[in-house]
């Protein structure tokens, strides 16, 4: 059935990311949603201000397959619009060989998100389709770059601000740190950006600083990866095996045996991945009305 023979439909939920005309949403029912905004302007999208966790209401039709997502009318939307036919019609032929080589040689190459042995024929495919990438490149070489920054409002940043305090650092990053600890903490941040002051051109000044932190980034990881458990819906079993591992990671990483951690994270996935894959089988859908913000915005119309 094609999306044009369905009736318009209505997805609720909470914004995830925004790239290249997607829009990717949790709906409330669950389900993981991608969204075409292929038909909206870019002054439509920047006027959304989509945000990672907005509240958002798409009207549109439900897509049988993701190969609208593949297709070339699809990708023009990202080209830009001073591309001439010639130029225009070069990258359609290279994007229609792509695509093909897409399904051939990744497919056979790298079967289930694991490299395995390939013969010189598939070697030769995905060898072609990097040199496709490449020639698309090319041809867009001398025409303006997109600017994607321009579709998002501006947020914190979560580098390195060497004019940053360390509380103000703690807030940005969102590191939960035992009090008693904070003082030795801020003892190495200040002397990090006193080591900057000195020397702006070395860029190592910090290290011990973020050295020490390790322990604190591994313990928010795997309180992110428990928040994770609970929104895959891990059966019990799974759990009694990774609530040990977890503990083990943090050992592990404050006694700087990284890749004794490293190997525990592996074991984490393992057991993570089959529910994740499962959670993250995406629903397809082209958005005609979007509601954002207190804002509705129909495709097309001016913002």
């Amino acid at each position: 059935m094609s999306e044009t023979q369905l009736e318009q439909q209505q997805v609720k939920g909470k914004v995830l990311t925004y790239a290249n005309y997607e829009l990717f949403i949790t709906g409330e029912d669950g389900k993981r949603y991608r969204v075409s905004l292929h038909d909206f302007t870019d002054e439509q999208i920047i006027d959304m201000r989509l945000k990672e966790g907005a509240e958002i209401v798409v009207k549109g039709k439900v897509l049988d397959s993701e190969a609208f997502f593949d297709s070339f009318e699809a990708y023009k939307r990202q080209l830009p619009k001073e591309i001439t036919n010639d130029d225009l019609a070069k990258v359609k032929n290279l994007h229609k060989e792509l695509k093909e080589l897409e399904k051939l040689a990744f497919t056979e190459i790298i079967g289930e998100n694991k490299y395995v042995d390939a013969d010189s024929k598939n070697e030769e495919k995905m060898n072609r389709y990097f040199e496709v990438e490449h020639e698309i490149s090319e041809v867009l070489a001398s025409y303006p770059k997109a600017e994607p920054e321009k579709f998002f409002p501006p947020d914190k940043t979560k580098d390195i601000d060497y004019k940053q305090t360390f509380e103000e650092f703690l807030e940005v990053t969102g590191l939960q740190i035992p009090d008693e600890d904070k003082a030795a903490l801020k003892k190495l941040h200040e002397e990090g950006m006193a080591k900057h002051d000195k020397n702006k051109s070395n860029a190592n000044h910090m290290d011990e600083f973020f050295e020490a932190l390790k322990p604190y980034y591994a313990e928010a990881r795997v309180a992110s990866f428990e928040d994770d458990i609970k929104k895959y819906s891990v059966e019990k079993d799974d759990i009694a095996k990774l609530e040990p591992l977890y503990k083990e990671v943090v050992e592990l990483t404050k006694k700087k045996d990284y890749d004794a951690a490293v190997k525990k994270w592996e074991e984490i996935y393992q057991i993570t991945e089959p529910y994740a894959v499962e959670f993250y089988k995406m629903n397809h859908f082209k958005g005609q009305q979007v509601e954002v913000n207190g804002k509705e915005q129909k495709a097309g119309t001016k913002a």
